[in-house]
């Protein structure tokens, strides 16, 4: 049974992410910025080496039985990112890392081919919605071909992330980028 007296709607706060209750969450990459502001960013001559998401677990709303991997893909599409396609899970991370009490800390992303496609385009339609859900083994593609996401996850744990908002300080979601300046 569930208590849905609470509302678990993800908002500028926090993230709701949960299996098997189907609890998703969607980020937009570069929504904030003009049309303008993102051709400038795209015409830049640099060379992205690595950019990883960050989200850090909100261990005040959180248990410590929480998901160990997370799972990033293109929302829209319900489809695999470039850098599942290529480096596999191993690369794409989104494994629990804990602090040093061994609670639950954060969820790192690694996204570099995703971000450098994009920023390689120049069309708008690629700045694609991403989610984030519980990562299931049916996430993994069987082959080259079979890129779908499945909308459910067998996996009844849950977690609660902190989102953008400022009141979230140094712990709100991070997207770094490393480059190299092409001359």
């Amino acid at each position: 049974e569930r208590d849905y007296s609470v509302s678990k709607e993800s908002g500028l706060e926090r993230l709701y992410v949960q299996g098997a209750a189907g609890s998703i969450a969607t980020l937009d990459l570069f929504s904030e910025l003009s049309e303008e502001e993102l051709d400038e960013l795209r015409n830049t001559q640099k060379l992205i080496t690595d950019a990883s998401l960050t989200f850090y677990v909100d261990q005040n709303a959180s248990s410590n039985i929480v998901p160990e991997q997370l799972f990033i893909y293109n929302f829209e599409e319900n489809s695999q990112i470039v850098d599942m396609m290529t480096e596999g899970l191993s690369g794409i991370n989104g494994r629990l890392e804990r602090d040093e009490d061994g609670n639950p800390y954060k969820y790192v992303f690694n996204i570099s081919r995703h971000l450098s496609t994009l920023l390689n385009s120049n069309e708008p339609k690629d700045l694609v919605t991403l989610g984030i859900k519980i990562y299931n083994p049916t996430d993994s593609p069987q082959s080259l071909a079979d890129t779908t996401i499945r909308d459910y996850s067998w996996i009844a744990q849950g977690v609660v992330l902190f989102d953008q908002s400022e009141s979230a300080g140094d712990k709100k979601v991070q997207l770094d980028i490393k480059y190299s300046e092409i001359k």
